[in-house]
């Protein structure tokens, strides 16, 4: 979209800074989510982690040849 579309942002030619975060945002993800599907461990786990992070479970991916492993921690009991 221009900014003609949106007149209150004519003036500036910028969008409102909610509109730059969505499109960083968004932008972010696009490349994470490329990044991950190349195969890169790092991406891979961050992708995965934003999954998990509302159960507080943080991952580890690490590359051994073409295999990957995904590292869980195991539950803490009583701690």
């Amino acid at each position: 979209m221009s900014a003609s579309e949106f007149p209150e942002h004519q003036e500036t030619g910028k969008n409102t800074p909610e509109d730059g975060d969505w499109h960083q945002d968004m932008t972010s993800r696009a490349v994470l989510l490329a990044q991950a599907r190349q195969g890169d461990p790092t991406a891979i786990a961050t992708w995965i982690n934003q999954s998990l992070k509302t159960q507080n479970v943080t991952i580890q991916v690490r590359q051994k040849g073409e295999l990957y492993q995904i590292l869980v921690p195991s539950p803490s009991h009583g701690n």
